[in-house]
């Protein structure tokens, strides 16, 4: 239904409802006035009896004829109007009968004399109110006809037409043309406007998106080449110094380029509030410091551009690789930033700045900010860092260094000068390491003769991995080790598929991004079911809703620029026992221990279901275990033979002296044995 229908149908019934209630107040007053008029009617005939009963009966009783008929007549003049009396003897009347009339009965002494009928001259309902009440109703029907047709006519002129007008703009998508009649509603107007500037923002928001999503693209195309070319600058040594300067002087650019475009990729999609959410976010938190400093380092390579004899190095290596720190992010990037900034200006426009990071011992990290600048005489080194000391600045209000010392050493840390007149300036920051959180992939321990899948729509990205398993298999030839690459989804699902039986020992090395795909990397392990064995190797690990999906599937993630560096190793082989006992009576322990001895068995024997528990990772699936039923304290065999279980071990057996009828219940039990060795039979052999 169309509004202008709708206006039009709730027109007429507000007239009809309009006529109604007029036509119903007619009547209501109608019956008020006729009401009222049967009031006085009653109040005249009663006032009129008493003066004729004055005035006549006592002269009906008394009088002739002539005398009663007198005082009738006298009395209907002065009262006009008609009067009737009837005795047992005559009647007399005045006036003609018409109208209303009322009659009274004339007793005297409870002897009835005879009836008084009075008349009045007209009826109410003859009264010529009622004619000029209709015409009433029908001037104020047709002027409310008419104000409502004006009213439609303003709405259709004033509302329905802007209306109709913004819906074909609409249908067109031509809204910037938009612009409504300056005698519209305002509302409208503010309607008209919000969507023509709604149009132009929209307009303006896809084209960002569409420079976000290259930008996003190229971004991804360029960091997986630039992980391969850092793996490469520590093999620069047999190249001639200006050409390794020429290299990492590239390296970096692109590293440069990559970082910008993926953290204007980042702003494009952070939600608004997020930003806010962050400046106000001032807590400690544990955080990826390769990853901070290199973006810092981004941030000043650009800034410095124009100083062409200044050169900004990270070195960044596989000794970096899964540093964590509790710090603040937003400081921390300022305090190195800073630091740079005075080292560029001890430079003269000339000279190397480098950036190291670097685990000191097991708990420590430090990050070394140098330069090869002028240095700093040892008289003035001693006093920097304290408030208002400063030094080769004009204006400057030795606060920088003074801020940076306290912040770090409020996370615990300690910033430290070394300086050396005429060879340069180094800056040493160092922090209390933080255990990495569950999300970040410290090594990866490879199991012999597994399958490790690899996904990614980059061919470098593959050579990579297939470099670093190859050094792998190099030094460990017994390793049989099988490295499988795919560029698609619809690779690796069919791929799956063929596979199902045997997915328990492959690991996943899956990319986010793949370009031209209507999915990503973690919704494609999702979608396979294979969250255990899956890692998510992508350079957008820090966004949080990347984070989030990872943690509720139990999805870990490497940093891919970090994929050059990660630690590969083997796994530590998993102990496999013959059997392995759990039972707290001593006695029961060493008949075991000597049976397993005799028959030249590989036995682990637990006290108690906690020490097992204890070793429990180091242990193989595929070892027999064995519970006694009853481990006192009221703890109860079946009951940790079910935790065994849900551990992955698979023979899980109850040794006990109670009926086997007892567990049948426990569908996880292999077996009820008796409380003697399962390999008893070959040492009495």
């Amino acid at each position: 239904m169309t509004l202008r229908k709708l206006l039009s149908q709730l027109t007429v019934l507000l007239f009809a409802l309009s006529a109604v209630l007029l036509l119903g107040n007619a009547y209501f007053q109608y019956s008020k006035i006729d009401q009222h008029y049967q009031a006085i009617t009653d109040q005249f005939f009663d006032s009129t009896f008493e003066i004729y009963r004055t005035d006549i009966i006592g002269n009906v009783l008394v009088g002739s004829n002539e005398i009663v008929q007198a005082l009738v007549d006298e009395v209907a003049a002065k009262r006009k109007v008609a009067i009737q009396l009837k005795t047992a003897t005559a009647t007399y009347a005045s006036g003609t009968p018409v109208g209303v009339s009322k009659d009274y009965l004339l007793q005297n002494a409870d002897k009835k004399i005879g009836i008084l009928k009075i008349f009045l001259a007209s009826d109410p309902k003859d009264r010529p109110w009622i004619s000029d009440l209709i015409i009433a109703v029908v001037i104020e029907s047709v002027l409310l006809f008419l104000g409502f047709v004006l009213l439609l006519r303003l709405l259709n002129t004033r509302l329905l037409s802007p209306i109709a007008l913004i819906v074909s703009h609409l249908k067109s998508a031509s809204l910037d043309k938009l612009q409504t009649d300056t005698t519209s509603i305002l509302e409208v107007q503010e309607l008209s406007s919000a969507l023509r500037d709604m149009s132009q923002q929209v307009a303006l928001r896809a084209k960002s998106e569409a420079i976000a999503k290259i930008a996003a693209q190229v971004a991804h195309d360029v960091r997986s080449p630039l992980t391969a070319l850092s793996m490469l600058e520590s093999d620069l040594g047999r190249l001639p110094e200006e050409t390794r300067l020429i290299v990492r002087s590239a390296v970096g650019r692109i590293r440069d380029i990559a970082n910008l475009l993926l953290e204007k990729n980042r702003e494009f999609h952070r939600p608004p509030e997020s930003v806010g959410a962050e400046k106000k976010s001032e807590e400690p938190g544990s955080h990826l410091l390769s990853s901070l400093l290199e973006g810092i380092i981004t941030e000043k390579r650009m800034q410095y551009r124009p100083k062409i004899g200044i050169e900004i190095n990270a070195r960044l290596d596989a000794s970096s690789y899964g540093l964590f720190a509790m710090i603040v992010p937003t400081e921390f990037k300022r305090i190195i930033s800073n630091l740079i900034t005075n080292c560029v200006e001890a430079l003269d426009d000339h000279g190397i700045i480098e950036v190291f990071l670097e685990a000191k011992a097991e708990r420590s990290v430090q990050i070394r900010v140098s330069d090869n600048g002028k240095g700093i005489s040892p008289e003035v080194l001693g006093k920097l860092g304290q408030r208002g000391q400063t030094h080769g600045k004009e204006g400057g209000s030795g606060l920088g260094l003074y801020h940076a010392r306290t912040s770090v050493e409020s996370w615990g840390g300690a910033l430290t000068l070394h300086s050396e007149v005429g060879k340069g300036t180094t800056v040493t920051v160092e922090l209390p390491r933080t255990p990495a959180p569950k999300w970040f992939v410290p090594s990866l321990e490879i199991v012999p003769a597994s399958t490790v899948v690899v996904l990614d729509d980059d061919t470098s990205v593959h050579q990579i991995w297939q470099g670093r398993f190859d050094v792998l298999v190099a030094k460990n030839p017994d390793v049989q080790l099988q490295l499988v690459h795919f560029s698609t989804p619809k690779e690796i699902e069919d791929w799956v598929i063929g596979n199902g039986q045997n997915l328990s020992s492959i690991l996943y090395l899956f990319d986010f991004e793949l370009i031209g795909e209507n999915t990503n990397g973690l919704a494609l392990i999702e979608k396979l079911g294979i969250q255990k064995n899956a890692i998510l190797v992508t350079s957008r690990y820090e966004e949080k809703v990347i984070r989030d999906n990872c943690k509720r599937l139990g999805v870990r993630l490497i940093p891919k620029d970090m994929a050059g560096f990660v630690p590969i190793g083997l796994a530590k082989q998993k102990d496999l026992c013959d059997a392995i006992l759990i039972d707290d009576d001593e006695l029961v322990r060493m008949s075991w221990s000597m049976a397993a001895k005799a028959s030249s068995k590989r036995l682990r024997v637990f006290s108690q279901p906690v020490d097992f528990f204890a070793e429990s990772e180091t242990l193989s699936k595929n070892s027999p275990v064995y519970v006694d039923a009853n481990l006192g304290h009221g703890v109860k065999g079946e009951e940790v033979a079910e935790q065994i279980h849900h551990l992955g071990f698979t023979r899980v057996f109850l040794a006990t002296g109670y009926e086997p009828e007892n567990y049948r219940q426990y569908q996880f039990l292999q077996g009820v044995l008796g409380k003697d060795p399962p390999f008893l039979k070959s040492v009495n052999s």
